[in-house]
């Protein structure tokens, strides 16, 4: 689902367009163990130092589904690879999470409490909330259907020194590749909306290769639009792919 969304293509079959048709993809597959996750970091960052890579956008949908804060540190492993990354001039991009109400229990009209975790809140990384069709994510007025919106993770992050998580959010709702076939879904979580932020950064890296990771971070940021909900809901607002990528 999440690279049909990054970079699908109707080229190759799809129904759809991803946001950045035809990007390589490099796919990875893992159990989410923070061993295993960091041996892949390890490897995409080879393919860059070792030039077989010119630029990289890593999409990360996935985190940790708990009401506390994980006992992790910037320090530890996995963060300092993914700090690492960034530092080589990967771009990468986390879903904040779904933790807000299924999982925590919290009011979901609140932009309150933090429950976006570990390497998904670091500064250096792009993390991405989702919201409905009418840009809420359980804020009223409440619509019909738009309950699972509200799990969207809150901010301002576990790790975050200079900054607040998320850093902006992308819609997600109707029609999605979904195994083998297409599913029309609610929504797609916040690892729906990932993917369409890494599709953006594929996309003004293939209009200006020298942006690094901080400027598309910025860019990203500063075009995106006010949706009216306060930075710890919805970082910068929803993501506007036109102005970021003429910006770039």
């Amino acid at each position: 689902m999440t690279a049909a969304i990054a970079a699908g293509t109707t080229a190759s079959g799809g129904r759809y367009n991803g946001v950045a048709p035809d990007s390589p993809i490099i796919a990875c597959k893992t159990s989410f163990d923070d061993t295993e996750l960091y041996q892949i970091y390890d490897y995409l960052i080879q393919l860059v130092d070792s030039k077989q890579v010119r630029r990289l956008v890593v999409s990360n949908s996935y985190g940790s589904y708990v009401c506390a804060p994980p006992p992790v540190t910037r320090e530890d492993p996995f963060p300092s690879i993914v700090a690492l990354a960034v530092a080589k001039g990967i771009v990468v991009v986390f879903a904040a999470g779904n933790n807000h109400v299924v999982v925590c229990g919290s009011d979901p009209t609140q932009c309150a409490p933090n429950t976006i975790w570990g390497a998904n809140s670091m500064d250096e990384i792009l993390s991405v909330g989702t919201v409905n069709r009418d840009n809420r994510m359980g804020q009223p007025p409440i619509q019909a259907g738009d309950y699972t919106h509200r799990d969207s993770s809150r901010g301002p992050g576990q790790l975050t020194q200079n900054s607040t998580k998320p850093d902006c959010v992308a819609p997600t709702y109707g029609e999605v590749m979904w195994g083998c076939g297409y599913s029309a879904m609610e929504w797609w979580g916040t690892s729906g909306a990932a993917p369409q932020v890494a599709g953006l950064a594929a996309l003004m890296l293939a209009k200006n290769p020298s942006l690094t990771p901080a400027q598309i971070q910025t860019i990203i940021k500063n075009s995106c639009i006010n949706i009216g909900l306060p930075p710890s809901c919805a970082g910068a607002g929803l993501i506007d792919c036109l102005t970021a990528v003429n910006t770039a």
